[in-house]
């Protein structure tokens, strides 16, 4: 549908959206079908179907946080760092390596400004958050200091997301997995144990900004070498 292939209309990106929402369609189909007819532990029927308010709301207890926290991703990363790519890679293949630094700057600038406010609201009033799951004051004495603390991490993680976006735009995808990747798996989620086992549950929050302080240094590694291999002699 992009190119015109076999036998279908040449669309270019109109082609791109439509075999998009096609293909979801045929995936929505297939799935619906072998539910159907092979999934025989689980009937699908909708006779007798009615909203249950109360299971909703359960529902909407556990799932408004992730909500939340996937829209504020969805903000910091597609929003801004996804514009920025798409400059960044322009320019590095037309060789503007003042365009690059000015984007670059913009980006890491945008970033690091919008985290640092999310992060302050935070930290200022996490009440507000909590406010939004009915929070007692049992859940209110835990998550006040946790969102805190987790918050402070916020505004250097605007930083090694417009370092990751600078690492794909100029080819060094491997660069922004290995970022990615140690932030969970090397520093988190060991950090996290760690605390736990040596200072308590309580200490876990500070798994965070740690864990974002060590990820960054290595974005910044990362980004050095990239540039000084493909950006300083442009």
């Amino acid at each position: 549908m992009i190119f015109g292939l076999f036998g279908f209309p040449r669309l270019g990106v109109t082609g791109a959206a439509l075999a998009t929402v096609i293909s979801f369609f045929i995936a929505m189909s297939i799935s619906l079908t072998l539910n159907i007819t092979k999934n025989t532990d689980i009937s699908i029927t909708f006779k007798g179907f009615k909203p249950n308010l109360a299971s909703i709301k359960q529902i909407y207890a556990v799932g408004l946080p992730a909500m939340i926290n996937q829209g504020i991703s969805s903000v910091m990363v597609f929003g801004m760092n996804n514009g920025s790519l798409s400059i960044l890679a322009y320019n590095y293949g037309a060789k503007k390596k003042d365009r690059i630094i000015q984007t670059l700057r913009l980006n890491i600038t945008a970033c690091f400004c919008v985290l640092t406010g999310f992060g302050i609201w935070f930290i200022v009033a996490p009440e507000s958050i909590l406010a939004l799951f009915a929070a007692g004051e049992d859940l209110a004495a835990i998550g006040v200091p946790g969102i805190r603390l987790i918050s402070a991490h916020l505004p250097l993680a605007g930083i090694v997301v417009a370092l990751i976006g600078f690492s794909q735009a100029i080819g060094n995808g491997v660069d922004s997995l290995i970022v990615s990747a140690v932030r969970q798996l090397v520093f988190l989620l060991p950090l996290a144990f760690l605390l736990s086992v040596t200072m308590g549950l309580d200490a876990i929050w500070w798994s965070f900004p740690l864990a974002e302080c060590f990820t960054l240094l290595v974005a910044i590694i990362l980004a050095r070498r990239a540039w000084k291999a493909k950006i300083s002699h442009l």
